[in-house]
């Protein structure tokens, strides 16, 4: 029975994932947006008056995107416990195309801890948000990593508002507990059911400035595109050494274009943006 469940999930998932194209677009390490709303709290009458944030919602309307932001709960002395709630209204308004994703408890490689930092993650996005709907059950956690018995504790059959779909490397890199097989297949079809989990092979980030038309080229074609980048590339933080603070400001210029060439490829196709496959 569980094997016959298990082939019409697969049936199922398949025949959604090839209906039409399917674009992904997230940012990884994300925090310094809810410690800036929150330093400016009394400045910004809205969410969106906070650069990063004020980029997000420009995607979001000028190309109809939708947006998954993969956080810390905490990091270098702040965390989300700390953040504002006075723009709980904008984040719900916003809930159809903006959702936020647990990435890790703080910038430590390897997830392997209880699941006691996730709870605490949906809690806090919870009270930011005013709602569990801004909440994305697709993630993308730090460096890939996570053993069975946290995902298992963070999955949505073990917890609220737990995750159902992983979204795995850009490389030929270990992804999560998976096996050597596993790995075979996940990089050979992209995707692959394991654990009553889907996991989905992310086919690059935008980080890579140098060869992001070939990578663009390479997947802009494919029946789903998972793409992603990282919020202190988009929105550098001042730094006492001026030269290497204006050198990540021109990166993130780059980047800044290149999502825009992406996202305006794909303007007037027949494609879906999603939070899920």
């Amino acid at each position: 029975m569980k094997k016959l469940i298990l082939i019409l999930l697969f049936i199922s998932l398949s025949m959604n994932f090839f209906a039409s194209q399917k674009i992904h677009f997230s940012v990884d390490d994300v925090i310094g947006c809810f410690e800036n709303l929150t330093k400016n709290e009394g400045k910004y009458s809205s969410a969106f008056d906070e650069p990063f944030f004020a980029y997000i919602k420009f995607l979001h309307e000028k190309y109809n995107a939708k947006v998954s932001l993969y956080c810390f709960y905490e990091k270098e002395g702040f965390s989300l416990a700390e953040c504002t709630e006075r723009f709980v209204d904008d984040f719900k308004a916003s809930s159809g195309w903006l959702k936020f994703g647990f990435h890790a408890e703080r910038p430590v490689k390897g997830n392997t801890f209880d699941g006691g930092g996730y709870k605490m993650f949906v809690n806090q996005i919870e009270r930011i948000t005013g709602t569990s709907d801004c909440i994305a059950k697709t993630v993308r956690l730090d460096y890939f990593s996570g053993d069975k018995k946290f995902i298992e504790a963070i999955s949505d059959k073990s917890t609220k508002n737990g995750i159902r779909q992983l979204l795995c490397a850009d490389s030929s890199r270990d992804s999560y507990y998976l096996d050597s097989v596993q790995k075979s297949e996940l990089n050979k079809s992209e995707m692959l059911i394991a654990d009553n989990l889907f996991f989905a092979k992310t086919d690059f980030r935008f980080d890579d400035i140098k060869n992001f038309k070939e990578l663009f080229l390479e997947n802009k074609d494919e029946n789903e595109v998972v793409v992603f980048t990282h919020e202190w590339l988009l929105e550098p933080a001042m730094r006492k050494n001026v030269f290497k603070y204006f050198l990540q400001l021109l990166n993130s210029k780059k980047i800044k274009f290149n999502i825009n060439r992406f996202f305006e490829y794909y303007t007037d196709k027949d494609c879906e943006y999603v939070f899920e496959f």
